[in-house]
């Protein structure tokens, strides 16, 4: 089961309303629906109060839903080859250092270069 949000970060008092009344209507049931941990409005300010986002188990109604909750996780990048030695285009004094050397990137910054 994926939990999703129906909400974006709205004041706790107006998300148990959104709660209930999808419970009162029989949209969700009690054990379909819940808040979300809650979270500064203003971290610097604390009186400006809290956060949440409400809660669903996803599937029920998929027009209501905004996206998965829980943590993403990042891309894994694969490296990707620039460059490797050309026996046609490298010449002069270095073109034995080049042999078999392949230059790999990720994020448009070079990670390793690798010769054999």
């Amino acid at each position: 089961m994926i939990n999703k949000y129906i909400t974006n970060w709205i004041p706790v008092a107006e998300a148990k309303m959104i709660v209930l009344k999808y419970q009162a209507d029989g949209t969700y049931k009690k054990g379909q629906i819940k808040l979300s941990s809650y979270r500064w409005a203003d971290p610097s300010d604390h009186s400006k109060g809290y956060l949440a986002r409400v809660h669903v188990e996803g599937g029920i109604h998929p027009e209501l839903e905004l996206g998965d909750t829980g943590k993403k996780v990042a891309a894994t990048s694969t490296p990707t080859v620039i460059a490797q030695w050309n026996p046609e285009v490298m010449t002069g004094s270095n073109s034995d250092e080049c042999i078999n050397t392949t230059v790999y990137y990720n994020r448009e910054n070079v990670d390793e270069v690798k010769s054999a």
